[in-house]
């Protein structure tokens, strides 16, 4: 069990895998990509059971998640986190390197740091223990390509911008566009997570934000994750920087 005070570096020891709970888990999780045709091996979705482990235990002792479900988890939080590849493969998008922003148990980060060992994944949170966390659990599922830092996205100056940034469920669209878009390197994307595009006051607080950073909007992708039944909707928002050169004479649209 990660210590509580979080602290990168700590000993992580997770407790046995219960056979049920693994079970339900890998099922939950193929059953919900199956639609995306992601290749899944045997030691990848080890890797992402183990982190599902690390966010139950320490939730024990530091408040990560109200998911801790082995279907719900697989479902809500592991194969959301794998949508962006999904998107990346129709988008036919070349990424190298990855910003995380508010990654609080370390999802998206963890899962595509698991996925994708060619991407250089660095996860940010405001939350010291959080960033802890996910810089141990990097450390005991051994994934060199993933770094945590304590930062804030609008504070935070990491001398590069980077080919992919995400956030998932931090802020409000526009506030989030102004804290983060910075951080998109030219021929970038910006992928947020939400649940449907925003709407009125908020896609005009949206537009505006992101004319200022200097994006345009790439368009929406739709997926549906579905959990003991109900369907959820889930909607990722894209847009991307121009490369070096290119003139956009598009409208910068947030819808």
């Amino acid at each position: 069990m990660l210590a509580a005070s979080g602290r990168p570096g700590a000993n992580m020891e997770l407790e046995p895998a219960i056979p049920h709970e693994r079970e339900v888990f890998e099922a939950s999780l193929l059953a919900a990509v199956s639609s995306w045709r992601l290749k899944l091996l045997p030691g990848q979705i080890d890797l992402l059971y183990r982190h599902y482990q690390a966010v139950t235990d320490t939730n024990r002792v530091m408040n990560l998640t109200r998911v801790t479900d082995p279907h719900e988890a697989a479902v809500k939080h592991f194969a959301d986190s794998l949508s962006v590849l999904a998107w990346a493969s129709a988008a036919g998008r070349t990424i190298t390197n990855v910003l995380d922003v508010g990654t609080g148990a370390g999802f998206p980060a963890v899962p595509l740091a698991v996925m994708c060992p060619q991407w250089q994944v660095t996860a940010i949170d405001s939350t010291g223990k959080k960033a802890g966390f996910v810089a141990a659990t990097g450390a005991a599922l051994r994934l060199p390509n993933l770094a945590a830092r304590h930062a804030r996205a609008e504070e935070w100056t990491p001398g590069q911008g980077f080919s992919l940034v995400t956030a998932r469920a931090v802020a409000k669209a526009a506030e989030c566009v102004s804290k983060v878009g910075q951080h998109v390197a030219p021929g970038g994307a910006l992928v947020l997570f939400a649940s449907a595009p925003p709407s009125g006051e908020e896609r005009v607080r949206v537009e505006r934000s992101v004319r200022r950073c200097g994006l345009r909007f790439l368009g929406p992708f739709d997926y549906d994750l579905v959990v003991h039944g109900p369907t959820l909707r889930r909607v990722l928002l894209t847009w991307e920087r121009p490369a070096a050169g290119v003139t956009d004479k598009a409208s910068a649209k947030g819808k």
